[in-house]
């Protein structure tokens, strides 16, 4: 957390943090990452704690994903976006210690035939998608090799149809949120 003291950030007497919008649960709540609620809000101001930051001087920015870990000076002292390492991403930003571990899971709606039906050979025959430039989505490229052509966002798929979603999951949590997953104009704000 040196990295974090005063002379080096963005604002003086601030602490900047980045994340994509929309912010979701169970990262973020209602898509405002300055409520301090949701699991990766939480963590950036435990952060803003340990380097004696009140909350009032936590300063919140857009910064689209896959611009997070693109080369060159930026506008925030660090970014919270679930962003999982790569060794190509690791040559251009520098990573924290993680504070959750990635895995890649399929997530299905319980009625879908998905669930019963995952040998490695019928997984080939299911349409994926995910956010473009995600760990995810090279994991539906590289592992999975679908035959069907996959369908890519530039934010995290919502869409209930035909979607298998590759998603990093840290808990249950996003398992737990399945069941009430809708499409972006069937949700109220």
């Amino acid at each position: 957390m040196q990295d974090l003291d005063q002379r080096r950030r963005v604002r003086k007497g601030k602490l900047t943090v980045a994340t994509d919008t929309p912010a979701y649960t169970p990262w973020f709540v209602n898509n405002t990452p300055s409520n301090g609620k949701g699991y990766e809000s939480g963590v950036a101001y435990a952060i803003a704690k340990e380097l004696g930051v009140k909350k009032s001087n936590v300063v919140w920015v857009h910064e689209p994903f896959n611009a997070s870990f693109e080369p060159g000076n930026k506008h925030f002292d660090f970014d919270i976006n679930e962003i999982s390492y790569t060794s190509a991403r690791a040559q251009v930003v520098t990573f924290s210690n993680s504070y959750y571990d990635v895995q890649q899971s399929i997530i299905a709606l319980k009625d879908s035939k998905i669930v019963k039906d995952h040998t490695p050979a019928i997984l080939r025959t299911y349409q994926y998608g995910d956010q473009i430039g995600t760990t995810g989505l090279a994991y539906i490229d590289q592992v999975l090799k679908p035959t069907k052509s996959r369908e890519c966002s530039t934010h995290s798929p919502t869409r209930r149809r035909h979607w298998r979603l590759i998603k990093s999951t840290p808990s249950c949590w996003t398992l737990r949120m399945v069941s009430t997953w809708r499409r972006r104009d069937q949700v109220k704000s």
